[in-house]
């Protein structure tokens, strides 16, 4: 009985850990795309986990296939490792899908966002909102910085708002 409850958790753990990070454009055109939280959350914290995909979402929908791991983002948890906190160096002209999926305990605040890089343009990605109203009320808003200027100015994106309210 021990041996199956260790294979199981094995394989549960080895399933968690398959989804490949982001692979971060290398080029010297590139776009840094860093997300910032600004969230009423518990005293325990919460984190935000951001995937990314080159196909587009519908929804949170999680495909091993198509997703790669793109940020990780805790705060006051040390349980929670941060990932690319630094931000994700993006390619000029490609669309990027990001699933961003913030928790706190049993409440979630889901997004689904896409957007085209500029090049000569780096971008923030600001989260805010109320994890813990019912129901939970976060946005997400996006920032251009053009490298020339380095001023931080509002930008448009495609904006797939609360799938929870979608079917």
């Amino acid at each position: 009985m021990l041996r199956k409850v260790v294979l199981c958790c094995s394989v549960i753990i080895a399933g968690c850990a398959s989804v490949p990070n982001v692979n971060q454009y290398s080029g010297d055109d590139g776009s840094v795309l860093k997300v910032t939280r600004f969230l009423n959350e518990p005293i325990l914290g919460s984190r935000t986990s951001i995937y990314s995909s080159d196909a587009q979402m519908q929804c949170i929908s999680f495909d091993a296939k198509k997703v790669s791991k793109f940020m990780n983002v805790g705060a006051f948890n040390p349980l929670i490792s941060d990932f690319n906190l630094e931000g994700v160096k993006l390619e000029p002209g490609k669309e990027v899908f990001l699933q961003m999926d913030t928790r706190a305990g049993m409440s979630s605040c889901p997004l689904v966002v896409s957007l085209i890089p500029e090049d000569n343009v780096n971008y923030e990605i600001r989260i805010t909102g109320n994890i813990l109203a019912s129901p939970h009320q976060c946005v997400a808003k996006l920032y251009s910085i053009p490298k020339d200027t380095n001023l931080l100015k509002p930008d448009n994106f495609s904006y797939y708002n609360d799938c929870k309210s979608r079917n």
